[in-house]
């Protein structure tokens, strides 16, 4: 999100630096405006996804099987010694 909202704002202030034209007379001055709300409106959309995911999420697993599942591979990932 962040990245997309930076990307977009520069790309807003590149194209509000061109010149008018004859079809553009006032240029593109207002984009980085547009940017801006296409931005905050991709932002609610994420927050409403997530809160969305938040409220029907179904029910965790019991902190047993968390805590076996997260000791597997910590339990494998010994460094090997120099000699070998």
């Amino acid at each position: 999100g962040d990245v997309l909202g930076l990307l977009l704002a520069w790309f807003a202030a590149w194209l509000a630096r061109r010149p008018a034209t004859m079809r553009h007379s006032y240029g593109f001055r207002r984009s980085p405006v547009l940017a801006a709300l296409a931005n905050a409106s991709l932002m609610l959309l994420a927050a409403g996804a997530i809160g969305w995911e938040s409220a029907y999420q179904p029910k965790p697993n019991s902190n047993s099987t968390k805590i076996r599942f997260s000791t597997v591979p910590t339990a494998n990932a010994r460094p090997k010694s120099a000699g070998t």
